[in-house]
């Protein structure tokens, strides 16, 4: 039996520093973008997310493209 997988859904996932907590640990936020298109390329995801990222108040610690997938039985 052959499988095929196809990515239907892609999201934009910025993680930024929300500073430190009372016990000196780090506070990370998530700020999550839907409806990235899966076709998109790589370089022009990163380039929207440099500059979403510039629009907040918490410094960039990661960019991480999130692509939920369907596999079926051909």
């Amino acid at each position: 039996m052959a499988i095929q997988s196809g990515i239907t859904d892609m999201n934009l996932r910025l993680t930024l520093n929300g500073g430190t907590d009372a016990n000196g640990k780090a506070i990370m936020k998530n700020k999550v973008y839907r409806f990235v298109k899966v076709d998109a390329p790589a370089e022009k995801v990163h380039e929207v997310a440099l500059a979403l990222a510039s629009l907040q108040q918490h410094t960039l610690e990661a960019i991480q493209l999130v692509s939920t997938s369907d596999i079926v039985s051909i």
